[in-house]
């Protein structure tokens, strides 16, 4: 029996190519990135990929329930941009916070939205190892 080799079309190579660069350029963005923050439901950053953040709170805790990890969804305004016309959508988690973050960079990059940021229950979700927080809380 002969084994034929996988092979892609050019355009598959080419969108693995974009995607895996897209990516790379992402985990670039993150390295220094200074996330604009919220806690407040009801602010939206229009000119931006949102990253919300849910986990067991303070409160949670105080209460008695066990503590559940920080998890995240992903989602978007609808906004026209030099990539196209997008309308409101959203990852829906849920996903483990970096990588979340990341792919957050991921598509503000392809949809050349202006920024990501962040909205939390509370601050005290927020883990060092997910990134720099801008000082004062407001998108």
């Amino acid at each position: 029996m002969v084994r034929v080799p996988d092979t892609e079309t050019p355009e598959q190579e080419a969108r693995r190519f974009f995607e895996s660069f897209d990516s790379q350029n992402a985990a670039i963005e993150m390295r220094d990135y200074v996330y604009a923050w919220t806690t407040r439901d009801d602010e939206i950053a229009e000119d931006a990929i949102i990253v919300g953040i849910g986990g067991t709170s303070a409160e949670m805790l105080m209460a008695g329930l066990s503590y559940v990890e920080p998890t995240a969804s992903i989602y978007w305004p609808a906004r026209v941009t030099k990539n196209g016309v997008f309308d409101v959508g959203s990852e829906m988690g849920p996903w483990p916070v970096m990588a979340a973050l990341a792919r957050a960079h991921f598509l503000r990059s392809r949809m050349a939205y202006e920024r990501v940021v962040v909205t939390m229950a509370e601050v005290g979700i927020w883990r060092p190892e997910y990134g720099e927080l801008a000082k004062q809380e407001g998108f």
